[in-house]
């Protein structure tokens, strides 16, 4: 098939999560051609990043925020302004102010008299999660061993591996990074639907004071100990034995960041990791 000259007749446009422009193709691709069902071709080989196909734009932005949140890249201080984050992610304030919103409504932020700041993490509120997790992530671990998927698994070890070259060469962004992974990846070998959800909620309700706890060397050491025999009770497919080794981890950072707070260590990290480049959400 002949490489055709694009036309301008384009009725789907595809978004691309880091804002980066694809251009025509000089000659036919036929995947892309299959892809688009002969409407558009563009040039794929320049996009770094996955493409999202149809993706609402405040869904994009809703998770670019979540993922600076997850990295540290707000401090407990910070207020976050619609203009601000608009520029940020090269989009207007329609699609922010419908993003934060929902981070609001997840409980990943907190409104104020203006714009919006991190939540604001006191003894009593850290004890209260914790009580949480103790229900909730136990179970998640024990469906998790029994879910049998062997790609999981091998996923899960891979994050695990990350996480411990990170830590040993004190990568702390990467760290942060590959172990909500290797949470993530347990909750997703979870098929009961109405409990991975509510685990997923508070997780993602734990991320300024998991960073928190991420600063302090101990807690990581602590951190890559427990889930090592978690992770183990996975492999060998021993439900009951990831359900005490998560019961037993959530009891241990409790502990943790009960001492820590008492000794007044328990800080936001401030200068861990380089500061990113702001990515850009594609216009839709």
């Amino acid at each position: 098939m002949q490489y055709t000259q694009l036309t301008y007749h384009v009725k789907t446009v595809l978004c691309i999560r880091y804002g980066v422009t694809l251009a025509p193709v000089s000659g036919y691709s036929a995947a892309n051609d299959q892809i688009f069902g002969g409407e558009m071709e563009w040039d794929l080989a320049k996009a770094p990043a996955q493409a999202v196909y149809g993706k609402r734009l405040r869904d994009q932005v809703y998770d670019l925020i979540k993922d600076d949140l997850k990295a540290g890249s707000f401090n407990a201080s910070h207020r976050l302004y619609e203009v601000e984050l608009a520029e940020k992610y090269g989009v207007s304030r329609t699609p922010v102010r419908e993003a934060l919103f929902q981070l609001l409504r997840d409980g990943l932020i907190v409104s104020e008299e203006r714009g919006y700041t991190l939540p604001v993490d006191t003894p009593k509120k850290f004890a209260d999660r914790i009580e949480v997790h103790i229900l909730i992530d136990p179970r998640v671990a024990f469906y998790a061993a029994n879910s049998g998927d062997t790609e999981r698994v091998k996923a899960l070890r891979k994050s695990y591996e990350r996480a411990q070259r990170a830590h040993a060469s004190g990568r702390f962004g990467a760290y942060v990074d590959a172990v909500h992974q290797f949470r993530i990846d347990i909750r997703q070998m979870c098929d009961n639907e109405p409990l991975r959800r509510c685990s997923l909620l508070i997780e993602d309700q734990f991320l300024s004071a998991r960073n928190a706890l991420f600063s302090n060397e101990k807690y990581r050491e602590m951190d890559l100990h427990h889930n090592a025999i978690i992770l183990a009770a996975i492999e060998r497919g021993d439900a009951e034995a990831a359900e005490n080794a998560t019961r037993d981890y959530m009891i241990a950072v409790g502990k943790l960041a009960t001492d820590q707070t008492a000794a007044g260590e328990a800080e936001l990290p401030k200068q861990q990791r380089k500061p990113r480049t702001a990515r850009k959400a594609a216009a839709t």
